[in-house]
């Protein structure tokens, strides 16, 4: 790691990426251990979303696919759904946090 613990003390945003100051700048960067659970939830989640918006994007995200995703989550046993909101084209779906991601 090529961070410097002082200088991001002095200046966060020397770093590309970081937008905060740190939260414990009395830990140097070496003592830091990384949550590699969470780090890949949150993959999994823009992962799942940049799909999601391609389907999109390429005109593909109709009734097919969208019976195509539900069935495989059943399989899997998620509770998965979509649905539009009223008054506009927009579709919503189940949020895959919480409870839902804690059993796998």
């Amino acid at each position: 790691m090529t961070k410097i613990m002082e200088q991001l003390n002095n200046n966060y945003k020397i770093y590309n990426g970081h937008q905060n100051p740190p939260l414990f700048k009395m830990i140097p960067l070496d003592h830091w251990l990384v949550d590699e659970l969470h780090v890949m939830l949150r993959i999994t989640d823009c992962l799942w979303n940049l799909m999601l918006n391609e389907l999109k994007e390429q005109d593909f995200f109709d009734d097919l696919i969208r019976n195509i995703i539900i069935n495989e989550m059943g399989r899997i046993k998620v509770k998965f759904q979509f649905w539009k909101d009223k008054g506009s084209q927009n579709w919503n779906y189940t949020s895959l946090m919480g409870e839902i991601k804690s059993r796998y």
